[in-house]
């Protein structure tokens, strides 16, 4: 058997509930009561109407779902490769290094190939410019020529992706991190 009495949303008493509106599963004294409610959560209802249109914004924003992918696929590759030691310089990576690209991370093809992404430690990186020779070297012993060839190919090519792309980039990483943890 079912309630038969539910309570105002505005005046917080209980009555009977034929003797009550309801308004999109919500039940009333009268109209006046409702349109009283609407009123006074107005603001409610707009930062609700905002943050699920920001929510939407931000799944839709190219820069925010690039930027979301990039620290998914640098995030997976310092942890794949924290055990091992510097792609170029061969010292153990301790401490703080960054997910170093062969093929520079400015080309949109070859951004996100794990092939072209390995641990390097800041000094090999960041202040001797990636030091390419050295970086190629350690990919031949790597993967062998061919990769290396590959790579220097694709140099060229430019892709342009979407939000949806990014996202899907994003997932990819997210679940080969768990699989490597």
């Amino acid at each position: 058997m079912t309630n038969s009495k539910k309570r105002c949303r505005n005046c917080k008493s209980y009555k009977d509930t034929n003797a009550m509106i309801n308004i999109n599963g919500a039940y009333f004294c009268n109209i006046n009561g409702a349109t009283s409610y609407a009123f006074k959560n107005k603001e409610k209802g707009k930062k609700i109407r905002y943050n699920t249109e920001k929510k939407n914004f931000q799944l839709s924003d190219v820069k925010i779902r690039k930027a979301a992918a990039i620290k998914a696929c640098h995030l997976y590759i310092r942890t794949r490769d924290k055990n091992n030691n510097c792609i170029t310089c061969d010292r153990p990576l301790t401490g703080k290094f960054d997910a170093g690209h062969f093929m520079k991370g400015t080309n949109s093809y070859t951004k996100f190939m794990e092939k072209n992404i390995h641990g390097q430690c800041v000094n090999c990186n960041q202040y001797n410019g990636g030091r390419e020779r050295e970086y190629e070297y350690a990919l031949i012993g790597k993967y062998g020529r061919l990769t290396v060839l590959a790579l220097k190919r694709l140099r060229t090519r430019k892709i342009k992706r979407t939000a949806n792309d990014y996202l899907e980039i994003e997932k990819h990483y997210k679940q080969k991190l768990k699989e490597v943890l």
